[in-house]
């Protein structure tokens, strides 16, 4: 496909990510922020599967037939529409982020603010340690199993339970790590910092979870260690990120080699992933009906999430899916590419609002990073835009991973735990009053 047209879009779509990352992220270092990270996700989720397609560039590999097969039916305007559709995505979100350069939330920082006793941290590593426990032995037969188990297996519901306990485990290891940073004021290397009981206890669960194949728990966990320190402590050099970078990628790289079965060079299996996921994609393109402006019903029913499992064993049966709202979806791998997730729950215009109040919502939460909790909830926010938000449909990006893993997950623990060191802390005043009382 040589469109004059459709090659200008594709430029346009790579220039303007690349550029407005260097200009925000680029000063007296490299700064891994969540312009960085969003760039990132867009690039190889939405943009770079139209370009391998454009190019012909694994056309030869037979594994990848299914692709070129989806995207040889899908007509040039199409692709017009949706990479013109994409720029205009990423460009309110970066508009989103360039609106709260000069504003910063003092009533949200000043109820933020939770203090605690950092001791009282144990309470929550010791239960999430044990329910990982009992949960590893339950599943002791699928462990360092990967992707190599039935489909009945694959979808225990203890897997799931099993993610969400080891992730309760990196938010706690995370907060506790942010609070000994504000203790130490800086005077320790930051990987001095991180090396602590809580974090080792956090990865190894993660590195059970990566036996059962669910690798995505562990790139988000270093994604956050990525961001936090880059960020908050100090910028990355160059020659370090090119480094940390080349080394992720080859890993992700080498352990899909090991894990499956085709005849795929490492350049082929990295960029596999957003090839399969944008399966779904191209199979909606190739009849594109484009509803203008969405209520998001499907993502209110996506809330369903939220309820323990034990309260509603069935909530995945009742979960809605983006063929209620009109879209035709065909996703025989499981990914579903999120452009039909937001198009599904907001219509066109409305994806371009959703985008700028992600922008705008999360620049928002960093200017609030003195305050330790907001740091917490900034770090792990920014983290799921790497992934998460581009190949899983709102119940899991949005609802679980998002609005429950890095919002709710922090601010429960801190409430909680500023609730009893408060309580602990009027104890011996209490008994004071009671002692004097009985005098």
């Amino acid at each position: 496909m040589d469109s004059a047209l459709l090659l200008l879009l594709l430029a346009a779509n790579i220039v303007v990510p690349v550029v407005t990352t260097y200009a925000t992220c680029v000063s007296d270092g490299l700064e891994i922020n969540h312009i960085a990270v969003f760039t990132f996700g867009y690039l190889y989720y939405w943009i770079l599967p139209i370009t391998i397609g454009a190019f012909d560039i694994f056309r030869s590999n037979v594994a990848l037939r299914p692709f070129y097969d989806l995207f040889d039916q899908v007509p040039p305007s199409s692709l017009y529409i949706y990479l013109t559709i994409s720029l205009c995505c990423y460009l309110f979100f970066l508009f989103g982020h360039l609106s709260t350069r000069r504003l910063h939330c003092r009533v949200v920082e000043r109820y933020a603010s939770l203090r605690f006793d950092r001791r009282l941290l144990v309470l929550y590593l010791l239960l999430g340690t044990t329910i990982c426990t009992l949960l590893a032995y339950q599943l002791r037969d699928q462990l360092f199993q990967g992707y190599m188990v039935l489909e009945e297996v694959w979808h225990d519901p203890l897997r799931g339970t099993f993610a969400g306990a080891s992730y309760f485990l990196v938010c706690v290891a995370l907060i506790y790590t942010v609070n000994l940073e504000a203790g130490l004021k800086h005077t320790v290397a930051f990987w001095r910092l991180v090396a602590n009981l809580y974090m080792l206890v956090a990865f190894l669960a993660l590195v059970i979870n990566l036996s059962l194949g669910q690798r995505s728990y562990i790139l988000a966990a270093v994604i956050m260690l990525v961001i936090y320190r880059s960020v908050f402590v100090r910028h990355f050099r160059a020659y370090t990120t090119l480094l940390l970078f080349a080394v992720g990628v080859g890993a992700a790289g080498a352990f899909a080699l090991v894990r499956q079965h085709s005849n795929f060079s490492l350049l082929a299996i990295i960029c596999a992933e957003p090839l399969f996921n944008s399966i779904s994609l191209l199979y909606f393109l190739r009849e594109l009906t484009l509803p203008i402006l969405r209520l998001p019903t499907l993502l209110l029913g996506d809330l369903l999430f939220l309820v323990p499992t034990v309260l509603l064993p069935n909530k995945l049966e009742l979960i809605p899916s983006v063929t209620e709202a009109g879209i035709p979806l065909f996703n025989p791998l499981g990914a579903e590419h999120s452009f039909l997730s937001f198009v599904a729950n907001f219509g066109v215009v409305g994806s371009l609002g959703a985008f700028f109040f992600l922008g705008f919502g999360v620049n928002l939460i960093r200017s609030g990073g003195r305050v330790p909790l907001l740091k917490v909830i900034y770090v792990m926010l920014s983290a799921q835009l790497a992934f998460t938000i581009w190949r899983d449909d709102f119940a899991y990006s949005i609802v679980k991973n998002m609005l429950e893993g890095a919002v709710a997950i922090p601010i429960f623990i801190f409430a909680s735990l500023n609730l009893l060191t408060g309580l602990l802390r009027r104890r011996p005043r209490v008994a004071g009053h009671l002692g004097e009382s009985a005098s």
